[in-house]
């Protein structure tokens, strides 16, 4: 009976792209023509350009590979030869730093086919011009944008937009078209974040977020006007306005946190939790309980009053949990508690306490829960280390416990002062992590000179070393 070799079957080589490293699938277009033609298209398929490389590849010049270009990220100035590419099939472009001139108006208007569109530059008095160009971009389903000015000229532009949109996050500078109200309901729009707006544009947010009755996510990190934001909403959401909202982020206050204990009491499901400098009371946490099963993203960044213990009970009762930031936790609470469950974990920030005098004990235990976590691609480590170092990556105190975290990508150690790492732990980490592509922080805080030479060591194999 005939057999088809398992490595030329597409709908395997289709899922190797997502385990493997952009190095290691340049090898694989070498091994054979099937492989070739499967692993091209995923090459070519995102394009960075950077200050230090800010000029497109030869090849997407041509008609050869330019059809395979579904993302470009553009990290410097757009000039002449950006937006003069073709690339037929764009799909996504990000724009993290630009100057409001013809050169960006030509090159976000040359793609018809874009269907997400970031950018990371305060839009300001162009908002009128820049917002007639999206309105001809009928593919458009998610849009970021920033300090955008919207007044009686543009505003029924920016409605339009709007209709058509799916996810939109923004900032506004000013908004002036206080008196124009919504005349249409929204009902694509799935995600609204707003990041920031006055205090005199509390309405008319509210009336953007009413006008999207099918919500599933919504942000508002307006620090000032969340005070009288907050309490707006809160009665929306218990009486059931948004009933399939499911993911909510808010720049909150000390005082916000019965308007915040109402929203969360009123979404049937909560899949994300985001609550910045939210004071988090054990209130909090019996409302958070029954999600637990289904919970994916919690960001407690300066939430005073969450606890270790409560760290703890998350890390070992929430399996479907992706991302968790401001994570508060006693080495001694991961030795005592239960196993970690939160297997699927690709963001993690560990804000570590330990006792020093136990650490040689205790250090190995945290090594063994973090080594679970093979999903991982996003490791922070903050410390307290006035009395010692309390995570310690060096081979002798466990760092070899930690092979399996293969997926890991980026590593924070910004927040850390006193690691002593040297060339062999280099050199592990270079072996077992080889998808690992930027390291923040002092490497080794005993000697610069030391610390520099490691960093050249990561930098020569392609790793972002600052």
């Amino acid at each position: 009976m005939f057999s088809q070799n398992p490595l030329n079957i597409p709908e395997i080589l289709w899922e190797v792209p997502q385990y493997v490293s952009g190095r290691t699938l340049l090898a694989c277009v070498r091994v054979s023509k099937a492989w070739y033609q499967a692993f091209l298209p995923q090459i070519w398929k995102d394009i960075k350009l950077t200050k230090t490389k800010p000029h497109p590849p030869g090849a997407i010049h041509g008609y050869m590979y330019n059809r395979f270009v579904k993302t470009l990220r553009i990290c410097c100035i757009p000039a002449r030869e950006h937006s003069s590419l073709v690339l037929p099939n764009l799909a996504s472009l990000t724009v993290e730093n630009a100057n409001w001139d013809e050169n960006l108006f030509k090159l976000v208007s040359n793609y018809s086919t874009l269907i997400h569109l970031d950018l990371r530059r305060k839009i300001g008095t162009h908002s009128t011009r820049f917002l007639g160009i999206l309105a001809s971009l009928h593919s458009l389903k998610d849009v970021t944008l920033m300090g955008l000015d919207v007044d009686e000229d543009n505003v029924d532009m920016f409605w339009q937009l709007c209709v058509r949109l799916e996810r939109l996050e923004i900032s506004f500078r000013r908004i002036s078209a206080q008196d124009r109200q919504l005349s249409m309901p929204l009902p694509c729009m799935r995600e609204l974040r707003v990041n920031d707006f006055s205090v005199g544009n509390v309405s008319w947010i509210l009336d953007l977020m009413q006008s999207c009755p099918g919500l599933v996510s919504f942000g508002s990190l307006a620090q000032d006007a969340n005070r009288l934001f907050i309490p707006r909403i809160a009665p929306l959401v218990c009486a059931g306005r948004w009933p399939h909202l499911q993911r909510i982020a808010l720049w909150t206050f000390s005082n916000d946190e019965d308007d915040v204990a109402s929203i969360v009491s009123g979404m049937q499901r909560v899949i994300a939790f985001e609550a910045l400098l939210l004071l988090f009371a054990p209130r909090m946490m019996d409302l958070l309980r029954p999600h637990f099963v289904h919970l994916q993203t919690l960001d407690f960044f300066t939430a005073p009053g969450f606890t270790s213990a409560m760290a703890q009970e998350v890390m070992s009762s929430c399996p479907s949990l992706t991302t968790f930031k401001g994570c508060n936790i006693r080495a001694i609470d991961i030795v005592r508690g239960r196993p970690w469950v939160c297997l699927k974990l690709k963001v993690l920030e560990l804000r570590l306490l330990s006792d020093p005098s136990t650490l040689s004990q205790t250090q190995p235990m945290v090594f063994d829960q973090l080594s679970k976590l093979t999903l991982l691609q996003e490791l922070y480590v903050y410390s307290w280390e006035t009395n010692g170092l309390m995570l310690d990556l060096r081979l002798e105190h466990g760092l070899e416990r930690l092979s399996s975290l293969q997926s890991l990508r980026f590593l924070d150690l910004s927040h850390t002062t006193m690691q002593r790492m040297r060339q062999q732990e280099i050199d592990w980490m270079l072996k077992h992590w080889k998808n690992l592509e930027r390291v923040l922080g002092k490497l080794n805080a005993k000697s610069p000179a030391h610390d520099t030479l490691l960093k050249m060591r990561l930098k020569g194999r392609g790793i972002v070393a600052v």
